[in-house]
């Protein structure tokens, strides 16, 4: 994969296509956009949420996934280990 100069990129293993996506789009799940605020105003996909990448150590934004993750998972049976991640 090229990488510039620089610029740390994901490694492969940790990417998802677009075609991977949309078939899982159906399940529960929490899409997260790091991007900034504008850069997802411009154009996100439905449904994601935007805690740039920048706040993600924020009390505010942990405290924002928490209300998340309750509310998408919350039926589901693994719903206390997805939650004691942000504890």
């Amino acid at each position: 994969m090229f990488q510039p100069a620089g610029i740390h990129l994901l490694d492969d293993i940790d990417r998802i296509s677009a075609s991977t996506y949309q078939g899982i789009r159906s399940e529960p799940h929490v899409l997260i956009d790091v991007r900034s605020p504008l850069q997802f105003e411009i154009c996100h996909i439905p449904e994601s949420l935007n805690l740039p990448l920048k706040d993600l150590t924020s009390g505010e934004a942990v405290q924002q996934l928490k209300a998340v993750i309750t509310e998408k998972c919350s039926s589901g049976s693994d719903f206390p280990g997805k939650l004691q991640l942000f504890q």
